[in-house]
Parts: C-alpha cells; sequence; structure tokens
C-alpha cells in the first residue's frame, strides 16, 4: 500500500517501454516498476506534472486508479485528452492492489 499511496499522491507519471532510445528530459525523475503497459512490462519514469514518456515519445496522463484488494475502484480524471488517439494502459500489481494509469501520445 506505501508503494500505490504514494503513487496516488504522485500525479505525473512517465514511461519508459522496453529499452528506451534515451532517457526524458528533465530533474528529480523517479523510476518505478515494473509495470504491465498494453502486455509488455516496462518500468515508469515520473515527476512533477502530467506529462509521460514512452521511449522519446511523450504522453499525457489521462488518469489514474488504485484498487484495493476486495475494494472498489478509486479513479481520478485530468479533463478531456480530445485528439489524442492510440494511448497505452499501465499496470502495476501490489499484494494490496492494482495501480493502473491511461496515457494517451502528445504529438510531436
Amino acid at each position: 500500500m506505501r508503494t500505490a499511496a504514494g503513487l496516488l499522491t504522485i500525479v505525473a507519471l512517465a514511461v519508459s517501454a522496453a529499452p528506451a532510445a534515451a532517457a526524458p528530459p528533465g530533474k528529480g525523475l523517479i523510476t518505478d516498476g515494473p509495470y504491465s503497459c498494453d502486455g509488455g512490462e516496462t518500468t515508469i519514469t515520473h515527476s512533477a506534472g502530467l506529462s509521460a514518456y514512452i521511449g522519446d515519445q511523450n504522453y499525457m496522463v489521462a488518469s489514474f486508479s488504485f484498487t484495493p484488494t476486495g475494494e472498489p475502484v478509486d479513479t481520478r480524471t485530468f479533463g478531456q485528452r480530445t485528439g489524442l488517439s492510440g494511448g497505452v494502459t499501465c499496470k502495476l500489481e501490489e499484494p494490496d492492489g492494482v495501480f493502473a494509469v491511461v496515457l494517451p501520445p502528445v504529438a510531436p
């Protein structure tokens, strides 16, 4: 629960699918994982803000949720992400539940 609670307090996430070509720019980045993103295993790199990276591709955080074992899901959605398609859903299974994040891509 400690890791999931920490993730819920950190609004932004950045994803690094497979081996990333380059790390996302910026200071204070944290890497967690492994996450399952649309069937593939990856790590999550995050800092402040509502952006994310998969390799060199920038993504927006559309929503995240935590489903405690045997409890209802707690979801947070961040407005309408119109014009963004082809996103990924990443999940992290923990002993006390599942954390998930939806990431639509941002045009370069």
